[in-house]
């Protein structure tokens, strides 16, 4: 899918970015798999809560 921040894959409700360096028209499934595996690893971009005063 071509989403605003570049193309990405949409998996069981997850999206992981395709890297510039790569032709998302050439992906194979097993590069796709490879791909959402890495994406997995990575640490979610959760922001904290406001602290409380």
């Amino acid at each position: 899918l071509n989403g605003r921040y570049g193309p990405y894959i949409s998996y069981k409700k997850k999206n992981t970015t395709i890297p510039k360096n790569t032709d998302p028209a050439t992906l194979t499934l097993e590069q796709c798999h490879e791909l959402i595996k890495a994406g997995a690893t990575r640490k979610s971009g959760k922001r904290k809560g406001k602290k409380q005063l």
